[in-house]
């Protein structure tokens, strides 16, 4: 307001820089605010992403579970180093075959 008043008033005052304390004062509690506000929504976001982070942490866990242990097995058996033994199927007997 203070600064619309003196932009208001005759262009002397304004060409010798009457009015420039007053934008000042204007600029430092505009960018205080500004400042706060982004603060407040840093804050906000960091709170978002560690909300984030656990909630995918929990559902990874659900699916490969305990640190992930499913796609650690997984992987090693893609790469043929599976720590499991892989089944193999019993070998049967030769079949019996008939007297004629």
């Amino acid at each position: 307001m203070a600064l619309d008043e003196c932009h208001r008033e005759d262009f002397v005052p304004r060409a010798f820089g009457l009015c420039n304390d007053v934008k000042q004062q204007l600029t430092l509690c505009l960018r205080a605010a500004r400042i706060e506000h982004a603060s407040q929504n840093r804050a906000k976001a960091t709170e978002k992403q560690k909300l984030f982070a656990e909630k995918t942490r929990r559902m990874d866990e659900e699916a490969y579970g305990p640190n992930k242990i499913l796609l650690d097995i997984l992987a090693r058996e893609k790469d043929g180093k599976s720590s499991l033994p892989r089944y193999e199927a019993p070998v049967l007997a030769a079949p019996i075959q008939q007297a004629e």
